[in-house]
């Protein structure tokens, strides 16, 4: 079977999106997190994003509950859903379906896989609302989700660790060249 190539949307914006798919977290395998529902959704030219909502726990107090559910229940209504009592059915009543949604370009805190994994600050285009009307009114700033204060403490506490790390990894690596070459004879060899 050939692997189909996604087009991701790499910018943020409003975009009018048709649900091709909704997933729910049951059924990845193994899988014992938040429980969460995934719409993969598609614009006309063919670009994909998927928007996933967090569902909720039994440990979730009332306001984080009527949150998730809240955030949820726009969407597919937005959507033209259908909100039953069966979450299943509700999530996969708005597959097929076009939905106007604003994604935005979010900050995050990852690793850079490259550079040993070092604390960088990289960007996510983020879900943050959806309409069942042509979004057109946009404020720049809503666009552009910078790290908050705290995540940027999170960072560079991070980095310094990162640092630490590598001059020990240096050194040590340093000191093991060091002790090997005690035990090489001299071969004559100019280098």
């Amino acid at each position: 079977m050939e692997k189909i190539e996604r087009v991701w949307i790499d910018k943020p914006g409003p975009y009018k999106v048709m649900v091709s798919k909704a997933m729910m977290s049951e059924s990845v395998e193994g899988f014992t997190g938040c429980p969460f529902v995934k719409f993969y959704c598609e614009t006309p030219d063919g670009k994909s994003t998927g928007i996933k909502f967090f569902r909720t726990r039994d440990t979730d107090n009332d306001r984080v509950k009527q949150i998730k559910q809240e955030r949820i229940a726009k969407f597919i209504r937005n959507a033209g859903g259908n909100i039953t009592s069966d979450a299943k059915t509700t999530f996969e009543s708005v597959v097929g379906r076009d939905v106007y949604v604003l994604l935005s370009n979010k900050e995050y805190v990852g690793r850079d896989t490259n550079a040993n994994n070092k604390p960088v600050v990289k960007n996510t285009i983020d879900y943050l609302f959806s309409s069942n009307k042509e979004i057109t009114k946009v404020k720049p700033d809503m666009l552009e989700k910078k790290l908050s204060a705290r995540d940027q403490e999170y960072l560079d506490t991070q980095v310094s660790m990162w640092k630490s790390t590598q001059i020990d990894m240096v050194k040590d690596s340093f000191d093991a060249v060091e002790e090997a070459n005690k035990h090489i004879e001299d071969d004559g060899l100019p280098f």
